[in-house]
């Protein structure tokens, strides 16, 4: 559950193994509580797909209180959150247990979450897969969109930048992709316009792409990154960049790297996740986050000199890992 502070409770069972749930029935308004002690296991077989913890509470003692609340809920749908559970009756639980999908490319989408960003032009959306899908940090991912753009093809197929990172190296069944509208855009208008929460339909078609500074020593199968990184982005750009930075946070390589971030925007209002890359810059060891906003440098763009003087304290470009990303003429100018 990506962002609900789930893992501070890992944390306290460590030195506390005493835990209750608290079990409501919003219809019914009955309450049942669990009591007893708990355990963390940090190698999980493999019931609970993607899973990399699981925790298991014996119960001692159970109370049940009817009508504890007079408040009534309906339920409406499950949360597209909840991870898939494999069970005996599952009859692809076999292949699903040994990885051995015979569509592992593919998967079936659920727009689970909407985020206005900063700029009104764009528009972060968060699918659910209906299972683990493996990527790596920067990379781009295929969506095909059946039946349902009006005006447009009988099936329609965009790509864009993963813009967050896997919580995990075995992967992630959320998807988030930040979407900027552009005049004449079909299907990037029609998301920014149409798309709502709970909206089903969409297929993942495959992850793939070479702009991916983390990646997975295939000896050791643990996360690696460069020692010295720059990355450029300018625009909507920044979205392969800032799943990096947001990777290398995640697999706790801080330490293992030095990072340049330079960035190209019009306005600081337009910098994606502006607020977060400043917090990281200080939080991290080794990273330095640099904005060029064209509107408070009349109107230039950042060009080769203006590069250069923003780079002079890195003494030897050659040792730098670069990954760059924007607009055709920013790449070229670089």
């Amino acid at each position: 559950y990506r962002g609900n502070g789930m893992f501070f409770s890992s944390g306290n069972l460590e030195v506390q193994k005493e835990a209750g749930v608290t079990i409501i029935d919003f219809e019914t308004g009955s309450v049942l509580q669990l009591s007893g002690t708990a355990v963390v296991d940090y190698n999980p077989q493999q019931d609970y797909e993607g899973a990399t913890r699981v925790m298991k509470l014996h119960i001692e003692s159970i109370a049940y209180t009817a009508n504890a609340t007079n408040h009534r809920w309906k339920l409406l749908q499950y949360s597209p959150y909840n991870p898939r559970v494999i069970s005996d009756d599952d009859s692809d639980k076999e292949n699903l247990l040994n990885g051995h999908d015979d569509d592992k490319a593919s998967a079936a989408l659920t727009l689970a979450k909407i985020v206005q960003e900063s700029s009104p032009l764009v528009k972060t959306f968060r699918f659910v897969a209906d299972r683990n899908i493996a990527f790596l940090p920067g990379q781009y991912a295929t969506f095909e969109f059946p039946n349902m753009i009006p005006g447009g093809q009988r099936s329609e197929t965009r790509t864009w930048t993963l813009s967050e990172t896997p919580n995990s190296l075995k992967g992630d069944n959320t998807l988030d992709i930040s979407v900027k509208r552009i005049p004449g855009g079909l299907v990037t208008n029609w998301l920014h316009d149409h798309a709502q929460v709970g909206m089903e339909g969409i297929r993942l078609l495959g992850v793939d792409g070479d702009m991916a500074a983390v990646q997975v020593n295939a000896k050791t199968q643990q996360p690696t990154v460069p020692k010295n990184l720059l990355l450029l982005s300018a625009g909507i750009g920044i979205t392969p960049n800032l799943a990096t930075v947001r990777g290398i946070g995640a697999f706790e390589l801080q330490k293992n790297t030095s990072i340049t971030m330079i960035h190209v925007e019009r306005s600081e209002q337009d910098v994606l996740s502006h607020a977060e890359l400043l917090r990281r810059s200080k939080n991290y060891p080794n990273f330095r986050y640099h904005t060029h906003i064209t509107s408070k440098e009349n109107g230039r763009r950042l060009d080769k000199q203006r590069l250069s003087e923003l780079l002079v304290d890195i003494m030897d470009l050659s040792q730098q890992e670069v990954y760059i990303c924007g607009p055709p003429s920013f790449m070229t100018n670089m």
